[in-house]
């Protein structure tokens, strides 16, 4: 059954978000990261500032950087360059 929304061959295209906050030097490493994959392999990202939500700022004050897709974490701290790549080749492949 085909999708009428989406055209014939077509992949959803991945998206990540990251939860960060100004002066974070880890943060600013795992941009770089995220960057350097996305050049490769273009993705989506959202940066989530977690000073803006108090609940999301309660839940991630030690563990930033944190990279998601979706609502599933991939990485808390630091992002592994050569597991980024992998995770967006194959979620991309999934699609």
């Amino acid at each position: 059954m085909m999708n009428p929304g989406k055209p014939v061959g077509m992949k959803k295209p991945v998206q990540l978000c990251m939860y960060t906050r100004p002066g974070c030097h880890l943060c600013d490493v795992a941009r770089g990261v995220l960057e350097a994959v996305r050049l490769r392999h273009p993705f989506g990202i959202e940066y989530i500032d977690i000073t803006t939500d108090p609940d999301i700022e309660r839940k991630y004050r030690y563990e930033i950087p944190v990279v998601c897709i979706d609502d599933r974490e991939l990485f808390r701290h630091h992002v592994q360059e050569k597991l980024l790549e992998k995770l967006v080749v194959d979620e991309t492949r999934r699609g």
